[in-house]
Protein backbone atom coordinates (compact mmCIF):
# COMPACT_ATOMS: atom_id res chain seq x y z
CA UNK A 1 0.00 0.00 0.00
CA UNK A 2 1.66 3.35 -1.15
CA UNK A 3 1.18 6.46 1.02
CA UNK A 4 0.95 9.83 -0.24
CA UNK A 5 3.54 11.92 0.77
CA UNK A 6 1.84 15.34 1.53
CA UNK A 7 -1.40 16.78 0.42
CA UNK A 8 -2.24 20.32 -0.60
CA UNK A 9 -4.90 21.70 -2.16
CA UNK A 10 -4.83 25.57 -3.60
CA UNK A 11 -7.50 27.42 -4.80
CA UNK A 12 -5.58 29.97 -7.70
CA UNK A 13 -2.41 28.38 -8.16
CA UNK A 14 -0.62 24.62 -7.92
CA UNK A 15 2.33 24.77 -5.93
CA UNK A 16 5.61 24.56 -7.36
CA UNK A 17 7.50 23.73 -4.26
CA UNK A 18 5.38 21.79 -1.55
CA UNK A 19 8.72 21.86 1.24
CA UNK A 20 8.57 25.63 1.06
CA UNK A 21 6.93 26.79 4.42
CA UNK A 22 6.37 30.50 2.96
CA UNK A 23 2.51 29.93 2.28
CA UNK A 24 2.45 33.71 0.27
CA UNK A 25 0.92 36.52 1.20
CA UNK A 26 -2.47 36.14 2.05
CA UNK A 27 -4.92 39.30 1.57
CA UNK A 28 -4.94 41.07 5.51
CA UNK A 29 -1.48 40.24 5.63
CA UNK A 30 -0.72 42.53 2.86
CA UNK A 31 -3.34 44.56 4.63
CA UNK A 32 -0.76 44.10 7.59
CA UNK A 33 2.22 45.38 6.04
CA UNK A 34 0.33 48.12 4.66
CA UNK A 35 -0.78 49.77 7.81
CA UNK A 36 2.44 48.64 10.13
CA UNK A 37 3.57 51.73 11.64
CA UNK A 38 7.61 51.41 11.52
CA UNK A 39 9.60 51.04 14.45
CA UNK A 40 11.13 54.21 14.51
CA UNK A 41 7.86 56.26 14.10
CA UNK A 42 6.01 54.06 16.81
CA UNK A 43 6.88 56.17 19.99
CA UNK A 44 6.68 60.03 18.05
CA UNK A 45 2.83 58.62 17.30
CA UNK A 46 -0.39 58.85 19.69
CA UNK A 47 -0.98 55.92 21.01
CA UNK A 48 -5.10 56.13 19.58
CA UNK A 49 -3.59 56.61 15.85
CA UNK A 50 -1.96 53.18 16.18
CA UNK A 51 -3.44 50.18 14.58
CA UNK A 52 -0.77 47.51 13.44
CA UNK A 53 2.22 47.09 15.10
CA UNK A 54 4.54 44.03 15.11
CA UNK A 55 6.60 43.03 18.52
CA UNK A 56 9.83 40.98 17.52
CA UNK A 57 11.31 39.00 20.65
CA UNK A 58 8.76 38.75 22.94
CA UNK A 59 10.09 37.85 26.57
CA UNK A 60 7.10 38.50 29.03
CA UNK A 61 5.81 35.81 30.49
CA UNK A 62 2.64 36.90 30.62
CA UNK A 63 0.33 38.22 27.32
CA UNK A 64 -0.38 40.94 26.15
CA UNK A 65 2.00 42.85 28.13
CA UNK A 66 2.09 46.33 28.67
CA UNK A 67 3.14 47.47 25.92
CA UNK A 68 0.34 45.99 23.66
CA UNK A 69 -2.22 47.07 25.84
CA UNK A 70 -1.18 51.11 25.21
CA UNK A 71 -2.39 50.68 21.72
CA UNK A 72 -6.57 51.07 22.45
CA UNK A 73 -7.41 50.98 18.60
CA UNK A 74 -5.09 47.82 17.71
CA UNK A 75 -6.15 46.25 14.89
CA UNK A 76 -3.71 43.93 13.41
CA UNK A 77 -1.19 42.41 15.85
CA UNK A 78 1.90 40.59 15.21
CA UNK A 79 4.16 39.02 17.93
CA UNK A 80 7.33 36.94 17.61
CA UNK A 81 9.32 35.25 20.25
CA UNK A 82 12.51 33.58 20.03
CA UNK A 83 14.01 32.99 16.30
CA UNK A 84 14.40 29.64 14.95
CA UNK A 85 15.68 30.39 11.42
CA UNK A 86 19.25 30.73 10.94
CA UNK A 87 20.46 30.86 14.20
CA UNK A 88 19.91 29.34 18.07
CA UNK A 89 18.02 31.54 19.92
CA UNK A 90 18.94 32.81 23.30
CA UNK A 91 15.20 32.99 24.54
CA UNK A 92 13.75 29.85 26.71
CA UNK A 93 10.54 29.00 25.26
CA UNK A 94 9.11 29.47 29.18
CA UNK A 95 5.03 28.92 28.63
CA UNK A 96 3.07 31.60 28.58
CA UNK A 97 0.30 32.84 31.35
CA UNK A 98 -2.54 34.84 29.53
CA UNK A 99 -3.99 37.61 31.05
CA UNK A 100 -7.43 36.94 30.84
CA UNK A 101 -8.83 40.80 31.32
CA UNK A 102 -6.40 41.64 29.13
CA UNK A 103 -6.71 39.49 26.30
CA UNK A 104 -10.40 41.10 26.50
CA UNK A 105 -9.30 44.50 25.61
CA UNK A 106 -7.80 43.22 22.00
CA UNK A 107 -11.57 43.30 20.48
CA UNK A 108 -10.56 45.25 17.68
CA UNK A 109 -8.14 42.94 16.32
CA UNK A 110 -9.09 41.68 12.57
CA UNK A 111 -5.59 40.35 12.47
CA UNK A 112 -3.62 38.24 15.27
CA UNK A 113 -0.18 36.59 14.23
CA UNK A 114 2.04 34.69 17.18
CA UNK A 115 4.96 32.79 15.78
CA UNK A 116 7.50 31.09 17.94
CA UNK A 117 5.92 31.38 21.54
CA UNK A 118 5.05 28.63 23.70
CA UNK A 119 0.98 28.93 23.70
CA UNK A 120 -0.06 25.63 25.31
CA UNK A 121 -2.42 27.56 27.97
CA UNK A 122 -4.01 29.58 25.19
CA UNK A 123 -6.94 27.07 24.44
CA UNK A 124 -10.05 29.16 26.17
CA UNK A 125 -9.07 32.73 25.25
CA UNK A 126 -10.35 33.83 21.85
CA UNK A 127 -13.70 33.68 21.90
CA UNK A 128 -14.04 37.77 23.21
CA UNK A 129 -12.32 38.38 19.98
CA UNK A 130 -15.26 38.78 17.70
CA UNK A 131 -13.81 41.03 15.28
CA UNK A 132 -10.63 38.47 14.24
CA UNK A 133 -10.71 37.60 10.62
CA UNK A 134 -7.06 36.34 10.49
CA UNK A 135 -5.51 33.72 13.33
CA UNK A 136 -1.79 32.40 13.00
CA UNK A 137 -0.77 30.41 15.29
CA UNK A 138 2.32 28.76 14.22
CA UNK A 139 4.89 26.84 16.35
CA UNK A 140 3.42 27.79 19.65
CA UNK A 141 3.26 24.10 20.94
CA UNK A 142 -0.37 23.63 20.64
CA UNK A 143 -1.51 20.19 21.66
CA UNK A 144 -5.47 21.22 20.40
CA UNK A 145 -7.54 23.59 18.57
CA UNK A 146 -7.97 26.13 20.97
CA UNK A 147 -11.79 26.92 22.42
CA UNK A 148 -13.58 29.32 21.22
CA UNK A 149 -13.30 29.97 17.19
CA UNK A 150 -16.72 29.04 16.88
CA UNK A 151 -17.64 32.73 18.00
CA UNK A 152 -15.40 33.83 16.01
CA UNK A 153 -18.05 33.94 12.75
CA UNK A 154 -15.94 37.31 10.74
CA UNK A 155 -12.68 34.74 10.65
CA UNK A 156 -11.70 33.55 6.98
CA UNK A 157 -8.38 32.70 7.17
CA UNK A 158 -6.53 29.98 10.17
CA UNK A 159 -2.83 28.78 10.32
CA UNK A 160 -1.94 26.65 12.89
CA UNK A 161 1.62 25.36 11.50
CA UNK A 162 4.20 23.02 13.26
CA UNK A 163 1.87 22.66 16.52
CA UNK A 164 1.12 19.16 17.72
CA UNK A 165 -2.82 19.10 16.81
CA UNK A 166 -4.12 15.85 15.94
CA UNK A 167 -7.43 16.56 15.99
CA UNK A 168 -9.81 19.62 13.91
CA UNK A 169 -13.09 19.04 16.28
CA UNK A 170 -15.71 21.55 15.78
CA UNK A 171 -14.47 24.71 16.64
CA UNK A 172 -13.16 24.90 12.90
CA UNK A 173 -16.17 22.98 11.06
CA UNK A 174 -18.94 25.40 12.15
CA UNK A 175 -17.09 28.57 11.32
CA UNK A 176 -19.00 29.41 7.61
CA UNK A 177 -16.83 32.03 5.92
CA UNK A 178 -13.61 29.95 6.40
CA UNK A 179 -11.54 30.37 3.38
CA UNK A 180 -8.01 29.45 4.34
CA UNK A 181 -6.93 26.48 6.87
CA UNK A 182 -3.33 25.81 7.37
CA UNK A 183 -2.34 23.09 9.42
CA UNK A 184 0.72 21.81 8.02
CA UNK A 185 3.21 19.99 10.46
CA UNK A 186 1.07 18.81 13.20
CA UNK A 187 0.55 15.44 14.12
CA UNK A 188 -2.43 14.04 12.20
CA UNK A 189 -2.53 10.53 11.79
CA UNK A 190 -6.29 10.08 10.55
CA UNK A 191 -7.45 12.24 7.81
CA UNK A 192 -9.92 15.03 9.16
CA UNK A 193 -12.82 14.14 6.89
CA UNK A 194 -14.62 17.07 8.70
CA UNK A 195 -13.32 19.63 6.68
CA UNK A 196 -15.60 18.34 4.08
CA UNK A 197 -18.32 20.44 5.51
CA UNK A 198 -16.35 23.36 5.55
CA UNK A 199 -19.02 25.65 3.05
CA UNK A 200 -16.50 28.78 1.94
CA UNK A 201 -12.85 27.00 2.40
CA UNK A 202 -10.48 27.72 -0.55
CA UNK A 203 -7.25 26.40 0.41
CA UNK A 204 -6.45 23.60 2.76
CA UNK A 205 -2.67 22.86 3.46
CA UNK A 206 -2.08 19.53 5.46
CA UNK A 207 1.39 18.85 3.99
CA UNK A 208 4.67 19.00 6.03
CA UNK A 209 8.37 20.54 5.51
CA UNK A 210 11.51 19.68 6.48
CA UNK A 211 12.92 22.72 5.86
CA UNK A 212 12.24 26.46 5.32
CA UNK A 213 14.47 28.78 3.27
CA UNK A 214 16.89 25.82 2.74
CA UNK A 215 17.21 26.00 6.50
CA UNK A 216 16.19 22.60 9.00
CA UNK A 217 13.12 23.59 10.92
CA UNK A 218 13.79 20.88 13.14
CA UNK A 219 17.76 22.20 14.20
CA UNK A 220 16.24 25.31 15.52
CA UNK A 221 12.81 24.55 16.82
CA UNK A 222 12.99 23.62 20.54
CA UNK A 223 9.45 21.80 20.19
CA UNK A 224 10.70 19.61 17.95
CA UNK A 225 8.93 19.35 14.37
CA UNK A 226 5.85 17.03 13.66
CA UNK A 227 4.34 15.16 10.42
CA UNK A 228 0.94 14.60 9.61
CA UNK A 229 1.47 11.21 9.19
CA UNK A 230 -2.07 9.77 7.21
CA UNK A 231 -2.19 7.49 4.89
CA UNK A 232 -4.85 8.70 2.59
CA UNK A 233 -4.99 5.38 0.67
CA UNK A 234 -6.83 3.88 3.34
CA UNK A 235 -9.45 6.88 3.57
CA UNK A 236 -9.93 7.62 -0.15
CA UNK A 237 -13.73 7.80 0.33
CA UNK A 238 -13.32 10.90 2.97
CA UNK A 239 -10.37 12.02 0.87
CA UNK A 240 -12.51 12.30 -2.56
CA UNK A 241 -15.24 14.20 -0.30
CA UNK A 242 -13.34 16.74 0.50
CA UNK A 243 -12.14 17.24 -2.80
CA UNK A 244 -15.09 17.46 -4.32
CA UNK A 245 -15.41 20.29 -2.17
CA UNK A 246 -16.83 22.87 -4.98
CA UNK A 247 -15.33 25.80 -3.11
CA UNK A 248 -11.80 24.20 -4.46
CA UNK A 249 -11.20 24.94 -7.79
CA UNK A 250 -7.12 24.21 -8.22
CA UNK A 251 -6.50 20.34 -5.95
CA UNK A 252 -2.30 19.44 -5.88
CA UNK A 253 -1.50 16.43 -4.64
CA UNK A 254 2.31 15.61 -3.92
CA UNK A 255 3.56 11.79 -3.96
CA UNK A 256 6.54 10.07 -3.78
CA UNK A 257 7.10 7.92 -6.39
CA UNK A 258 4.85 7.52 -10.29
CA UNK A 259 3.82 4.64 -9.49
CA UNK A 260 2.14 6.53 -6.48
CA UNK A 261 0.87 8.63 -8.94
CA UNK A 262 -0.46 5.93 -11.35
CA UNK A 263 -2.01 4.53 -8.36
CA UNK A 264 -4.13 8.09 -7.17
CA UNK A 265 -5.02 8.69 -10.48
CA UNK A 266 -7.01 4.99 -10.69
CA UNK A 267 -8.50 5.41 -7.12
CA UNK A 268 -9.55 8.95 -7.44
CA UNK A 269 -8.68 10.67 -10.86
CA UNK A 270 -12.18 10.07 -12.45
CA UNK A 271 -14.23 11.70 -9.60
CA UNK A 272 -12.67 15.07 -9.79
CA UNK A 273 -12.46 17.37 -12.41
CA UNK A 274 -9.75 16.92 -14.86
CA UNK A 275 -9.27 20.34 -15.24
CA UNK A 276 -9.25 20.81 -11.56
CA UNK A 277 -6.50 18.26 -10.48
CA UNK A 278 -2.71 17.65 -10.55
CA UNK A 279 -0.66 15.18 -9.58
CA UNK A 280 2.89 15.53 -8.78
CA UNK A 281 6.00 13.49 -7.83
CA UNK A 282 8.93 15.01 -5.50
Amino acid sequence: MYRLYIIFFLLVSICANSQSLDSGKLPLEKEFRKRLTPENKLKKMNVEDVVSIHIKQYKDSVFPNAEILRYKNLEYLVVSGFSYLGRKSELKPFEITIDTLGFKQLKSLKYLKIVSLNLKGISNHFSELTNLEHLELDLCNLSEVPKGLSNLRKLKEISFRLNNISEVGNEIIDLDSLEYLDLANNSFTIFPKEIALLKSINVINLSNAETTNEVPISKYSPFGVNINEIDYFNQVNELIEVLQNKSLSKIAIFVKTDLDKEDVKIRIGDKIQRNKLAIQTQ
